[in-house]
C-alpha cells in the first residue's frame, strides 16, 4: 500500500492549552500591588469604620512616622475590623493593623511603636514595580450552603497567600525593632514605649513567642535590645521625646464592642439556634456594625429563608457593609427567588470587591440560563484558573457552549490529518474537544492540476477522542501538483 502526506492547514484543540494561550490575558497580566489591598481587605474583615477618631489617630501618628523617617514614598496605615490582634504589610506601602492590635497600646507612643514596627516590614517589601501573577482559586470545593470562606482567585489570591503565609524570622524582628524606634525618636516619641509594648504581648501570648494571628515575635531577648537601644539613641540622639496622651478612652470604647465580635465568632462554630441568639446579643451590644446584621443573613440563608436573608442583607448594605460576602450571600439568595437580574447584580459586585470562584460559578450558570452564552464562557474561563474537579468542570461546560454557539470555531476542537493512499485522498478527523458528536460535516477544498475542488461530506457520530476516516472521491496520482489544500469542520450535531 501506498500512501503519501500531503501539508494541509489543520487545526486541533487541547482544552487546557486554548485556556493558556487563546486566552492568556485571563491567566496573566500585569498589577501593582496597589490594585490587590482591596481584594486583601475584603477577605480580612474590611476596614474599621465605627471609630473616626481611632482612624484618624492611626493616619496622624504614620504620617509622623514617615516623615520622620524621610522615607521617600507613599505609605498608608489601615485600621482593619477585627477584635483580634493582628499586624500585617503588604507591598506597594500598606500597613494594616486591627483595632485589636490596637487595643493594646496605652498611650500614643506605644502605638506609634506598634505602626513603626510593621512600618519597617512594609519599607523593606516595598515594590512598585509591576510584577506578574499567574491567577490561581483556591481549591477547596464548593461550601456548604450559608458556609462562604475566601474562595478567591485572580491576583487576589496572591495578595491573601501572602498574609496567610506571613511569618518573620527573629534577625527580622530585631531590624524591625531597631529600626522601629529610630522612626519613634524622629517623630518625638520616646523609643521605650516599644519595650513596653513589647513587654505586654510577651504577657498577652504568655511566654509564647509567636501566635497564629500574630506573625510578630515578642521575646524577652527583643525587651533587652530594645532597651538597650533606648540608651544608644539618649545617646547620640539627645531629645525631648514624649508618650503623647493616654489611649484610655479610645480602650474604654473598644474594650466595650469587643465582646459583641467574640460572639459573632462563636457564632459561626454554633448550630443555627444558638448561632442566631448569639448574633442577636452582638447586635444589642453594636448595633452599628453591619457585619453582625449579614451573619443573621447567612443563618438565614442556611434555614433556606432567603426572603428574611435578603432583608437581613440589605440592612447590613445600608449600614455601610458592603462586603463581597454580603453580596455573594444576598445573590445567592436572588437566584433561588427567581431573581435572576439582582442576583447577577449583587454576584458582580461580590466579584469585583474579591474575584472568587462562587460567584464565578453562579454567574455562568444565570447567563447560560438566559441564554447569553459569551458571557457565560468568560465567566467560566475564569474558573478554568482552578485546579482539580471544578477545572474540570469548567472546561467541560465551557467546550459544550462553545459548540452549541453560532460563532463557535469548530475546526478549532478537531485535528485532520491527510494523505493520499493507492491513489485516494483520504482525511483522519480526530475530535479532540472531549466531549461526544452525533454527526460532523467537514469541508474539504484543494487546487489538482490547477482545478478548484470542493466537497462536503457528513459523517456519523464521533465518541470523545474518537477517530473517522473521510474520503472527498478525489483520485490523485503521484506527481499531480497539489496545492491549497484546506479541510475544516463547518457544522456538527450535538447528542
Amino acid at each position: 500500500m501506498k500512501s503519501w502526506y500531503i501539508v494541509m492547514a489543520s487545526f486541533f484543540l487541547v482544552s487546557t492549552a486554548f485556556v493558556s494561550t487563546a486566552n492568556a490575558w485571563i491567566l496573566e497580566r500585569e498589577v501593582v500591588w496597589e490594585d490587590e489591598v482591596d481584594h486583601a481587605l475584603e477577605a480580612f474583615g474590611g476596614v474599621y469604620q465605627l471609630d473616626p477618631e481611632l482612624t484618624q489617630l492611626v493616619d496622624k501618628l504614620g504620617r509622623l512616622l514617615v516623615t520622620g523617617a524621610a522615607l521617600d514614598k507613599h505609605y498608608q496605615f489601615i485600621v482593619l475590623n477585627d477584635h483580634e490582634p493582628r499586624l500585617w504589610t503588604l507591598p506597594g506601602g500598606y500597613v494594616l493593623v486591627s483595632w485589636g492590635a490596637i487595643r493594646t497600646a496605652g498611650n500614643e507612643a506605644q502605638l506609634a511603636a506598634l505602626l513603626a514596627h510593621g512600618l519597617h516590614h512594609a519599607v523593606m517589601a516595598r515594590d512598585d514595580t509591576k510584577v506578574l501573577m499567574i491567577t490561581a482559586y483556591s481549591e477547596e470545593g464548593l461550601p456548604p450552603l450559608g458556609k462562604i470562606p475566601n474562595y478567591a482567585l485572580g491576583g487576589s489570591q496572591v495578595s491573601l497567600n501572602r498574609l496567610r503565609s506571613q511569618t518573620f524570622s527573629r534577625i527580622d524582628e530585631l531590624q524591625a525593632d531597631h529600626h522601629a524606634q529610630k522612626y519613634m525618636a524622629a517623630a518625638g516619641y520616646h523609643p521605650s514605649a516599644l519595650s513596653q509594648l513589647q513587654q505586654k504581648l510577651l504577657d498577652l501570648w504568655k511566654g509564647e513567642a509567636t501566635s497564629s494571628l500574630w506573625p510578630h515575635r515578642s521575646t524577652q531577648e527583643q525587651i533587652d535590645r530594645s532597651q538597650e537601644q533606648v540608651m544608644r539613641l539618649e545617646f547620640h540622639q539627645p531629645g525631648s521625646w514624649t508618650y503623647g496622651d493616654s489611649l484610655d478612652a479610645i480602650g474604654e470604647r473598644l474594650a466595650t464592642v469587643s465582646p459583641a465580635y467574640q460572639l459573632l465568632k462563636k457564632s459561626e462554630q454554633s448550630f443555627l439556634w444558638r448561632a442566631t441568639r448569639l448574633t442577636n446579643k452582638a447586635v444589642a451590644i453594636e448595633p452599628r456594625e453591619g457585619k453582625f446584621l449579614a451573619r443573621l443573613g447567612d443563618i438565614q440563608m442556611q434555614r433556606q429563608e432567603c426572603a428574611e436573608a435578603i432583608n437581613y442583607y440589605q440592612k447590613a448594605l445600608l449600614l455601610g457593609y458592603t462586603s463581597y460576602s454580603t453580596y455573594l450571600g444576598k445573590g445567592y439568595c436572588e437566584v433561588q427567588l427567581g431573581r435572576q437580574d439582582q442576583a447577577l447584580e449583587d454576584l458582580t459586585a461580590a466579584s469585583r470587591l474579591l474575584p472568587n470562584a462562587i460567584a464565578a460559578e453562579q454567574i455562568a450558570d444565570i447567563h447560560q440560563q438566559l441564554g447569553r452564552t459569551a458571557e457565560a464562557k468568560r465567566a467560566l474561563l475564569q474558573l478554568m484558573a482552578v485546579k482539580g474537579d471544578r477545572k474540570v468542570w469548567a472546561e467541560k461546560k465551557y467546550i459544550e457552549l462553545d459548540l452549541n454557539s453560532n460563532d463557535s470555531n469548530l475546526e478549532i476542537y478537531f485535528a485532520a490529518e491527510s494523505r493520499v493512499r493507492d491513489g485516494e485522498f483520504i482525511t483522519l478527523i480526530t475530535n479532540q474537544s472531549g466531549l461526544p458528536v452525533s454527526g460532523v460535516d467537514v469541508r474539504f477544498t484543494a487546487k489538482v492540476k490547477g482545478e478548484l475542488r470542493d466537497e462536503i461530506i457528513s459523517a456519523g457520530k464521533l465518541e470523545a477522542s474518537g477517530q473517522v476516516e473521510l474520503r472527498p472521491g478525489w483520485q490523485i496520482d503521484e506527481g499531480d501538483e497539489v496545492k491549497d489544500v484546506y479541510v475544516r469542520v463547518v457544522n456538527l450535531t450535538r447528542r
